[in-house]
């Protein structure tokens, strides 16, 4: 029994897109990332010290940009790991304060709303991120306005990257929901494959058990009949019998459950067919199967163990045909087909667990299954795809 496997989806964490910012957490638990991944953004913080480079301040002054500076880094530290969103504002809301307080010292400190305005947008419903962009402008304006930042060298640098950051943060975010909503599938098609599975195991024991413990409890029958009319030889070889059918049906389940076969094709019908010879039916064997796939091939085996099953259970009969034919007249877009005939007296037949999954194993591999009742049971299975068979 081949295993379904299904494409798994990348699931992509918001910490590990490649050369993208470190995005902050959502109310879901993030996947874990590196500390590279979190804090190699930070790189472009270093614009922060080009305003003092240039105004060559020295001393105390010097001693608060450090010490702001260390502060932003651990308000961006909040920003990127937080889990909460109240604490990401309160933040972006500190970061923004602290920029447009110290900017008298420091006309360089607008590198952290570059920051702010990408969290912002990440982080929160897009009114609010444009509201922060707003807050971001404004302290802008005002700085220059007081101190005389009219140049175009003050301006953009902030405005261009901020409304960069801000515009990418809207699609980071809409990315990271997309591949929220693809591992959200991705868990759902998995459940669905392993409740798929675990009905074709299911319907897998039933075909191969059904059939053999039918036999073994026909045989068992057979033998006790036979003992009570005093022939020991003939009941010791029923009993014989029923074991090695015993330990072929452990071996086929066991097969089934490893998803291999150790029989071929052709050993499996005919073991089928010595099956129907034992209980005195007069088989008439044409079947000239074509190359199968391994999918094609352990499907059929199942559909015909389920079919004799039925045969040797309810057939009332002395005879069954096993026939391919290449191009079916009742079936004209049919390449070949399998038939399986009898000349038994069947009941009303209701559609159970033997015979839709019988259809199901068929359907699975592109075939179709046909049931007439007219003049005993036969079963018409019509394949569409083209196969070596010999009319």
């Amino acid at each position: 029994m081949k295993q379904h496997k299904v494409a798994k989806i990348p699931r992509a964490s918001r910490w590990s897109r490649s050369a993208r910012w470190a995005s902050p957490p959502t109310e879901s638990t993030p996947e874990q990332a590196s500390p590279f991944q979190i804090y190699s953004p930070l790189i472009f913080s270093l614009f922060y010290f080009i305003g003092p480079f240039y105004s060559g301040l020295g001393g105390w002054q010097l001693a608060v940009v450090l010490v702001v500076f260390v502060i932003q880094v651990y308000l961006y530290h909040m920003m990127a790991v937080a889990k909460r969103k109240d604490v990401v504002g309160i933040a972006v809301a500190a970061s923004i304060a602290l920029g447009f307080v110290t900017a008298p010292l420091n006309h360089s400190s607008y590198s952290f709303y570059w920051f702010c305005a990408y969290f912002a947008a990440f982080t929160f419903n897009r009114n609010t991120a444009l509201l922060v962009f707003v807050c971001i402008l404004a302290a802008v304006v005002i700085t220059a306005e007081q101190h005389g930042y009219h140049e175009l060298w003050y301006y953009l640098p902030v405005i261009i990257p901020t409304l960069g950051l801000l515009s990418y943060g809207f699609y980071d975010k809409q990315a990271h929901i997309h591949a929220q909503a693809q591992r959200k599938s991705q868990d759902e098609i998995e459940q669905l494959a392993i409740v798929a599975e675990r009905e074709r195991i299911a319907r897998d024991l039933h075909d191969v058990m059904g059939h053999s413990l039918s036999t073994i409890a026909l045989k068992a029958q057979l033998a006790d009949k036979l003992g009570k009319a005093g022939d020991a030889e003939a009941a010791l070889g029923e009993i014989r019998e029923v074991a090695a059918i015993s330990r072929d049906t452990l071996s086929e389940m066991r097969s089934v459950i490893t998803g291999y076969r150790a029989r071929s094709l052709e050993q499996q019908v005919e073991r089928l067919v010595q099956s129907l010879k034992d209980w005195n039916y007069q088989v008439d064997d044409q079947l000239q199967l074509p190359q199968l796939t391994a999918q094609e091939e352990s499907a059929l085996v199942l559909v015909l163990t389920e079919a004799i099953t039925n045969i040797l259970k309810h057939c009332q009969g002395s005879r069954v045909s096993l026939r391919t034919q290449t191009s079916p007249e009742e079936q004209p877009d049919a390449d070949w087909a399998l038939y399986v005939e009898d000349n038994g007296r069947p009941e009303q037949v209701e559609v159970g667990n033997g015979l839709s999954g019988m259809r199901e194993r068929l359907e699975n591999i592109g075939a179709q299954l046909q049931i007439d009742t007219q003049n005993g049971m036969k079963l018409a299975m019509y394949f569409h795809r083209q196969a070596e068979v010999p009319a």
